[in-house]
């Protein structure tokens, strides 16, 4: 194991863990964390490699974070917000979400796919500019011939 640069850090395995836990489920992030222990965020995922107790109260202490959050958004949605006894006026739904996202790292999962005909391969062609040009004026004179079409059945005049 390679040595680390700059002085050795300053472990607690009987405080550590503990405080870790109850910032957590304060809603404190590990980055709120290492700052108020003034630490690099590196500096506890370090003691996280070394430490099991320490690993195990980082990973309880994620869902800590994320279940003080997701009771923070229920109470939000009925007009119930409050941290630390202070009701929460105006909470809005788009600070919650940089929260969640950005706190509790939620994501919303969308998968996208495509495909031609009947679930096919998409069939694609390279074409030259000319060939694009000529495509580009067939498909805009259809759709004028089209366009004009249904203006004439309304009645409507073009002017």
């Amino acid at each position: 194991m390679a040595e680390r640069a700059g002085q050795p850090t300053k472990y607690n395995a009987e405080f550590h863990p503990a405080d870790f836990l109850k910032r957590s489920e304060a809603g404190e992030s590990i980055a709120q964390i290492a700052g108020a222990w003034k630490v690099a965020r590196a500096t506890m995922y370090n003691w996280a490699e070394e430490n099991q107790e320490f690993l195990d109260a980082m990973k309880i202490g994620s869902e800590l974070v994320e279940r003080w959050y997701a009771q923070l958004g229920q109470q939000a949605m009925v007009g119930q917000a409050k941290i630390n006894g202070q009701k929460i006026e105006n909470f809005s739904w788009q600070g919650f979400k940089w929260m969640s996202q950005n706190v509790c790292k939620w994501r919303q999962n969308v998968n996208h796919e495509l495909a031609g005909p009947g679930g096919k391969p998409i069939e694609y062609q390279n074409l030259t500019e000319e060939e694009l040009r000529a495509r580009a004026a067939k498909i805009t004179e259809q759709i004028t011939r089209d366009t004009s079409g249904a203006v004439e059945e309304s009645g409507e005049d073009s002017k």
